[in-house]
């Protein structure tokens, strides 16, 4: 079965169960946190791709891990994932059931790339304004990039705004060899 599928069907089957319980809020900030750990957490990583380490070892350190820190409904989904051998894919329904459950809010996930850290005011502003500008909640997800070398890059759903330096430079440099300059003196 296709990789997109399988993501798409558990988070589908996650999320109307959590909405049909009226847990949709805490499922949410469940599948942010264990996103988080899946993209962050090297071991983490190497724990549910190994073939090597048994379903039942897993489940015994996903209760470790999570027992005490998500929902009964996220624990039992999450053994539910390793039963059917589906961990490898668990960052993927994360980011599927987040999707569903902003979409039924209403909310665009936005994306701020900077070169450097910025201020919570400033992060504060910036959504204020993009909540202004596309007339929606936002979901602004925060991402530092140093090689843009400064400004910015602003993703909301489909749309962006690249307003990095990198992007000028480069702008810069295609037109500065692809197109002839007349010098006047």
């Amino acid at each position: 079965m296709n990789q997109s599928k399988i993501t798409v069907r558990y988070a589908k089957a996650l999320f109307e169960l959590a909405k049909e319980n009226q847990l949709t809020e805490a499922i949410k900030k469940d599948m942010v946190y264990i996103q988080l750990i899946a993209k962050s957490v090297e071991d983490f990583k190497f724990l549910i791709e190994s073939p090597i380490i048994k379903s039942n070892k897993k489940q015994e350190i996903f209760r470790l891990m999570f027992g005490k820190s998500v929902e009964k409904m996220t624990l039992d989904f999450l053994f539910l994932i390793l039963k059917n051998k589906r961990e490898v894919y668990l960052s993927d329904i994360a980011r599927n059931f987040l999707d569903l459950a902003r979409r039924d809010l209403g909310i665009k996930s936005a994306n701020f790339v900077s070169a450097i850290e910025i201020s919570a005011k400033a992060v504060e502003e910036i959504k204020q304004i993009t909540e202004k500008v596309f007339k929606t909640k936002i979901d602004l997800i925060l991402d530092i990039r140093p090689e843009l070398i400064g400004g910015f890059v602003l993703r909301v759903e489909d749309q962006q705004f690249d307003a990095s330096v990198a992007s000028r430079l480069k702008f810069v440099k295609r037109h500065l060899v692809t197109d002839d300059y007349e010098i006047k003196l």
